[in-house]
């Protein structure tokens, strides 16, 4: 079984430092980039938990502390996810058009690789969380590489090419890689 990858290119330093920042203008321009997001049933949005609720998070995480915003990560990993998705300045890819092979693609790489490379895919795999450390497991709703990172990846993926290439994925994963690169994004990855 494998699921729909959905990458977006983000700017995960400005995103992070929204949180703890006190500032009430992030936490509307947050909660407004969300709400903006929500699909709509029945003429009604489908929050998280509920409107009000979902806007007292955010606030919470935003005005609060640091540990506010481990707390909405740890409880609400959803709600984290969909606000670092509707950041306005994303990038967007076709990357959930791909039904299969994803799980299946990093499993297989997980396998063959040693060095740099092998890391930054385990995070990919694992699931990462933005504001505490640990390993999550592949049940985590999303997982993350810095600008650094990609630039780790792209360069193993140049020296071994051949095995990253085992899957049709490939062609389409290094070019998403390499799209965020050159917009100066991180990757942001969500399971469709």
């Amino acid at each position: 079984m494998s699921i729909r990858p959905n990458f977006t290119g983000i700017d995960l330093g400005k995103f992070k430092k929204s949180f703890g920042s006190k500032d009430k203008k992030i936490a509307d321009e947050l909660f407004e980039n969300y709400e903006k997001s929500l699909v709509v049933v029945d003429g009604k949005r489908h929050y998280e938990v509920g409107q009000e609720e979902d806007r007292m998070m955010i606030e919470e995480a935003v005005l609060g502390g640091p540990e506010k915003a481990v707390e909405m990560e740890n409880n609400y990993p959803y709600l984290m996810s969909r606000l670092a998705e509707t950041q306005p300045e994303r990038v967007t890819t076709e990357s959930d058009g791909w039904t299969s092979y994803f799980l299946e693609y990093l499993e297989n790489l997980l396998e063959k690789l040693e060095g740099p490379g092998k890391k930054m895919i385990e995070y990919l795999w694992q699931g990462r969380k933005l504001f505490s450390e640990g390993k999550t497991g592949t049940e985590y709703p999303y997982s993350y590489l810095t600008k650094e990172e990609i630039a780790i990846l792209l360069k193993d993926m140049e020296e071994k090419w051949s095995t990253y290439n085992d899957f049709e994925f490939a062609p389409d994963f290094k070019g998403w890689l390499e799209e965020f690169r050159d917009k100066g994004k991180d990757l942001f990855l969500t399971e469709g």
